[in-house]
């Protein structure tokens, strides 16, 4: 399919770029790397009338250092934020979660504030800044505001950003001396191989249990399943049980863990 009729608009300045969001509304869309509002124009889930172009915005482009807060401008893309040794520096899990985002192509078009405004539940920029107590620095016409990233994150693809706001830098705290940190995805790939490991796979089983969990304590969860013609001691679904093959790759599961943990520096 194709996009919808829109007028295009590629902004000179910010104040022009805010100026064509307070005239349009909710009847435009910013545009920033592409990379997901298109498909979703492409496939008509999204019909903005007017699309504004925030390309021709040097200024919201760079990662600067200034004591212990890393500033990365919105425009930033993740191919810049995963090379650049201000960041790598600074912020090395934000760098090493930047370098995994899709492909080259990708990485090179998609930004920063793009992935925060889309909010894809998948996309890693909206966990990493979460997780790494980011703030967001956002303009509009009542001023500038910033919104720790836990809060601008509301739900899927729901943000606290209003219709006519921008984001213009994203505020990430220096990693603190002998802080350390490990990717569960590279643990499992190294406990029953690559080709078994999937990302961003939908509990099939004891989900109200996990949801409750999620909501008592804060972190990343995750699941196995043991295939098995006849389950042993099925629990909510009877295609997957755990018995002791599952303790046992969990147990090595959770070494690698370790292991990966122990092998980045500080």
């Amino acid at each position: 399919m194709k996009p919808a009729a829109f007028s295009y608009h590629r902004p000179a300045t910010l104040e022009d770029a805010l100026s064509l969001l307070a005239q349009h509304g909710y009847d435009a869309k910013v545009i920033a790397g592409g990379q997901s509002l298109a498909p979703m124009m492409n496939m008509r889930f999204a019909q903005p009338a007017h699309l504004i172009d925030l390309s021709a915005l040097p200024q919201l482009s760079g990662a600067t250092l200034a004591g212990e807060l890393l500033s990365i401008g919105a425009m930033t893309r993740h191919h810049e934020v995963a090379t650049s040794a201000t960041v790598c520096a600074a912020c090395p899990l934000l760098a090493e979660a930047a370098a995994t985002i899709g492909h080259y192509a990708i990485r090179h078009r998609g930004t920063l504030g793009g992935s925060l405004a889309h909010a894809d539940p998948a996309a890693q920029m909206p966990f990493i800044s979460s997780t790494l107590g980011a703030s967001i620095d956002i303009v509009g016409p009542a001023g500038a505001r910033l919104a720790p990233a836990a809060e601008f994150l509301i739900a899927v693809m729901t943000t606290d950003l209003a219709a006519e706001e921008i984001i213009r830098t994203v505020h990430f705290p220096v990693a603190r001396a002998g802080e350390r940190h490990a990717f569960p995805f590279e643990a499992a790939r190294a406990t029953v191989g690559a080709e078994k490991v999937t990302l961003g796979c939908k509990p099939s089983m004891a989900s109200e249990d996990f949801a409750f969990m999620a909501q008592q304590k804060l972190g990343a969860y995750i699941w196995m399943g043991v295939d098995g013609a006849t389950p042993r001691a099925p629990l909510h679904n009877p295609h997957y049980d755990f018995n002791g093959d599952a303790l046992a790759t969990g147990a090595a599961y959770w070494v690698n863990v370790v292991r990966a943990f122990g092998a980045t520096r500080a």
